[in-house]
């Protein structure tokens, strides 16, 4: 499972973001595209705050949903990958715009 290097990594980014104040909450966003599962990402996560010596620390998962721009121009959010355009039906010739990302949101410190 790769959501414990991501969980890792975006800890590593939001201590750094604290620079040495303490941590009261992360905000990840996760993009339904981004292939991270948000329950094995917050499990991992919990388990890295404890690592860290890091308990009560909230961590929130904001999902991002799919966008895509069909080459027909109609922009729409499928529900999977594979749906068709409702525009043209078309399968092909699409651009993601939204939904493979996952990022560190927002930090708070107390």
């Amino acid at each position: 499972m790769h959501e414990g290097g991501v969980a890792h990594g975006l800890l590593d980014q939001a201590l750094a973001r604290a620079a040495g104040k303490r941590l009261r909450r992360i905000a990840v966003r996760v993009g339904v595209l981004s292939g991270v599962a948000p329950e094995s990402l917050e499990m991992h996560f919990e388990a890295a705050l404890v690592e860290h010596d890091l308990d009560g620390v909230a961590v929130e998962i904001h999902p991002v949903p799919a966008r895509i721009r069909c080459v027909c121009g109609s922009e729409f959010a499928p529900a999977r990958f594979t749906d068709p355009c409702p525009a043209c039906a078309s399968l092909i010739g699409r651009t993601i715009l939204a939904g493979r990302d996952c990022e560190l949101e927002a930090v708070d410190l107390a």
